[in-house]
């Protein structure tokens, strides 16, 4: 339906739906609410404006940039190894650790090794994004693979 303003002498009262009966605070009730709408006692009904918010300062923009080039480095090391992959690794890791690098097994190096590469492939993405986010200004087009390679 819309919102109207009810105000008494300039002073916001509250809210009043469009078309609707609505009660002023002495009690009579009104009908029906229309932009334009006034009373000899002061009361008014106006459109309502919603507020317009502050322009982002440029620190603010700065801030929505970085948090958009993390996720996007999100979105890269997920498409390497998704999380649930990554905690297997971390898992694994924690078990080679305990055991001690000079009992594992020809299999187990393989597996440390397999894992140490996805890792170094999570890192290198890790770097790229601090990169970019240092960049000033951060390229318009900072999801583009010319600037993660």
């Amino acid at each position: 339906m819309g919102l109207l303003v009810l105000n008494h002498n300039g002073t916001f009262v509250r809210h009043v739906s469009k078309g609707s009966w609505f009660e002023l605070p002495d009690g009579r009730r009104v009908s029906p609410a229309y932009a334009g709408w006034q009373s000899g006692d002061g009361y008014a009904l106006a459109p309502y404006v919603a507020p317009v918010p502050p322009a982002p300062t440029p620190e603010q923009l700065r801030a929505e940039q970085i948090e958009a080039v993390k996720a996007e480095a999100m979105r890269r090391i997920l498409v390497i190894c998704p999380e649930w992959k990554q905690r297997n690794l971390t898992a694994q890791a924690a078990i080679l650790a305990e055991k001690g690098r000079a009992n594992w097994t020809t299999d187990e190096l393989a597996a440390w090794n397999a894992g140490k590469a996805i890792w170094d492939r999570i890192a290198a993405v890790r770097m790229r994004s601090d990169a970019i986010e240092a960049l000033d200004p951060i390229p318009a087009d900072f999801t583009d693979d010319q600037h993660w390679g």
